[in-house]
């Protein structure tokens, strides 16, 4: 995968701000540019939230900021974990079908003919 370009970048970002135009994203003194990953885009929004209505950290547990980043970082780890479990199973699939196709093709290149056509059959030699 390749970098974008600068272009390319600059649209990435807009299109990132537009998608997450119904949030916060500016503090007081800083702002931040949307990710294009929602759960991120709202844990920053918490963020800025957070210090746009508290300048100082120490206050933020006082207005409920520090629960709400944590929920947001919360719900962002759902999505990650869930991503990742969905990775792992894809990753166990492919491996399960690696199999079906090297015995496949062991099966194509052993002695029993009608073995052998059934394999080609399988790894979709129109021959077969």
């Amino acid at each position: 995968m390749t970098a974008p370009t600068p272009d390319e970048a600059a649209a990435l970002r807009h299109q990132w701000n537009a998608d997450c135009a119904d949030l916060r994203m500016d503090a007081y003194y800083y702002g931040f540019d949307g990710t294009g990953s929602r759960p991120v885009d709202l844990v920053l929004s918490a963020v800025a939230t957070a210090g746009k209505g508290s300048h100082h950290t120490e206050d933020w547990g006082e207005y409920g900021h520090v629960e709400q980043i944590q929920e947001a970082a919360d719900a962002a780890a759902r999505v990650v974990r869930g991503l990742e479990a969905e990775r792992d199973s894809l990753r166990a699939e492919v491996e399960r079908l690696r199999g079906i196709e090297q015995r496949a093709r062991d099966i194509f290149n052993g002695p029993n003919v009608q073995d052998a056509r059934t394999a080609r059959y399988i790894l979709g030699d129109d021959d077969a």
